[in-house]
């Protein structure tokens, strides 16, 4: 599904050697437990593992909420700011990801420019942060007339959290993601998110809340949102929401949830084991 849904590939050698490791895996007599990151990962798993009779327990991950929380926030937005040529009223809509057109950078750029031809949408603009075909969506955002509303940062090896707490919001709106973990990276920076039906963090969105939950075609919708959140009341309000949802998420967190299934395990194989 990944290869030839997602990605639109051929099957490769090295791919179908890893689907037979993983079929092997999966379908053994030892395999007791799935965990996946989300639900969107356990169903996609279903559909073809269908009827296998393992215990299934979801087991989000984590964040390190400390490296988003420390410094002055407003330090961050000057210098995000200054570095990338935005003006202090800019609303920065923040976009991460290492494959652009994966993680649905076409559909945020179509959302953005519905918004910009209204009042409310005038102050956003979009920074984009990764690697992917820079030239391609430049000349997208040449025929959607938003190129002076986007810029284009590049990888960023050091201080990513600084971009982080120096933006207004995060968007992904994927084709699909197992999970995503800049969307929680996002909210432990206090950013509200948009994100598509196709992320598997949508888990843990409330919607109209601590995000929004789109369908990555709908234009309409995905430019309502960022109307909604370009508000400051909202950015704030749903900020705050957003971080005491990265708070319950703590790597320390997650990895007691799986200490306590790898117990669990330990207990039934003793039962089973004489002496």
């Amino acid at each position: 599904m990944w290869i030839e849904t997602v990605r639109k590939k051929r099957m490769s050698l090295f791919d179908r050697v890893y689907d037979h490791i993983e079929r092997r895996l999966v379908e053994s007599d030892r395999c007791k437990y799935l965990l996946p990151v989300s639900t969107l990962t356990r169903d996609a798993f279903m559909s073809v593992y269908d009827g296998y009779g393992k215990t299934v327990e979801i087991c989000y991950p984590g964040v390190e909420l400390q490296a988003f929380q420390y410094g002055q926030r407003t330090d961050f937005r000057k210098a995000v700011r200054e570095k990338y040529g935005f003006t202090a009223s800019d609303k920065i809509v923040l976009f991460v990801s290492m494959n652009f057109e994966i993680k649905g950078l076409d559909y945020l750029m179509a959302g953005l420019a519905a918004a910009k031809r209204k009042p409310a949408g005038m102050s956003l603009k979009l920074l984009v942060v990764g690697k992917g075909n820079i030239r391609k969506f430049e000349r997208m955002a040449n025929d959607l007339k938003i190129a002076e509303d986007i810029k284009f940062a590049g990888i960023v090896e050091e201080g990513i959290e600084q971009i982080y707490r120096g933006c207004d919001l995060f968007a992904m709106l994927s084709r699909f993601d197992t999970f995503g973990l800049t969307v929680l990276e996002a909210m432990a920076a206090s950013l509200p998110v948009l994100i598509s039906r196709q992320v598997g963090a949508k888990d843990i969105v409330v919607q109209g809340r601590n995000g929004f939950v789109v369908d990555r075609e709908d234009k309409e919708a995905v430019c309502s949102c960022l109307l909604t959140l370009a508000d400051d009341t909202n950015l704030e309000a749903m900020g705050r929401e957003a971080f005491q949802t990265a708070s319950k998420h703590s790597w320390e967190q997650a990895s007691h949830q799986v200490k306590q299934i790898y117990y669990s395990v330990k207990s039934f194989v003793s039962e089973k084991t004489p002496g």
